[in-house]
């Protein structure tokens, strides 16, 4: 397993609710933010 992506938020609950938008993606649309990221 590897890390393949980060974003800094400025609260826990920020951080949080973004978790819950990306893991809610389709595999190739977070295939895709990790490729960007890279």
């Amino acid at each position: 397993m590897a890390l393949v992506y980060v974003e800094q938020w400025p609260s826990k609950g920020e951080a949080l609710r973004q978790e819950r938008l990306i893991k809610k993606l389709r595999k190739s649309a977070k295939e895709a933010l990790a490729a960007s990221y890279a």
